[in-house]
């Protein structure tokens, strides 16, 4: 008799117990996110030159307007002329530039949603998760320029200019003798350029209405 009365007493404590642990099993979580009329624009330009230097020789430039005039007879055995006439343009010299490196990097993280919910019992949970993203744009305008061009080590140009030779007026046979003269142009050499390595290098990421949603028990 003794064993009946308690085996009625412990049923009547878990049917007293029973509504508390139920209010473990329902849960009711709501999660809205809305992201509406995102725009991201990004415009980079990334630049390295080294480039644009000059090392021209100089120019020389030689003129001779009139050689000389002889007047006689008698045979003087006379000679004019022009002379000598020498132009060197100068020589190019050395350019050497370093290395040129352009980076650029852009990365975009654009409405990302991370929603992490916790429950005591995910057994009879009532959870709605909503997540709306509308008229998302994302523009990346990106220019990476590495240059080491555009060195010049022309050498120098050289001009001579003889305009007119000797005039010889005379008679009686003078063998007389005239002439321009001896002309002489040298340019000047190219000199050497040395350019370094041109390097540029573009990154670009983008992660667009990115979502993840965890749902766990505590």
């Amino acid at each position: 008799m003794n064993k009946v009365i308690a085996g009625i007493a412990a049923a009547a404590m878990f049917v007293a117990a029973s509504p508390a642990f139920a209010s473990h099993w329902a849960s009711d979580i709501d999660v809205y996110v809305k992201n509406s009329g995102t725009t991201v624009v990004n415009g980079v330009s990334t630049g390295a030159y080294t480039g644009g230097n000059t090392a021209d020789g100089g120019s020389a430039t030689t003129k001779v307007k009139n050689s000389g005039n002889i007047n006689g007879n008698k045979d003087d055995n006379n000679t004019t002329g022009g002379g000598t006439t020498d132009s060197d343009g100068g020589n190019g010299g050395t350019v050497t530039t370093g290395k040129a490196k352009a980076d650029s990097t852009v990365w975009n993280d654009v409405n990302s949603t991370d929603i992490k919910v916790k429950t005591e019992c995910g057994c009879k949970g009532d959870i709605d998760v909503r997540v709306k993203n509308k008229n998302t744009t994302v523009v990346n305008e990106v220019g990476t320029l590495a240059d080491t061009g555009l060195n010049s080590t022309d050498g120098g140009s050289a001009t001579t200019k003889v305009k007119d030779s000797g005039n010889i007026n005379g008679d009686k046979d003078d063998n007389n003798t005239t002439g321009g003269g001896t002309t002489d142009s040298d340019g000047g050499n190219g000199g050497t350029v040395t350019a370094g390595e041109a390097k540029a290098t573009s990154s670009v990421g983008s992660v667009v209405n990115s979502t993840v949603i965890r749902v766990r028990k505590i």
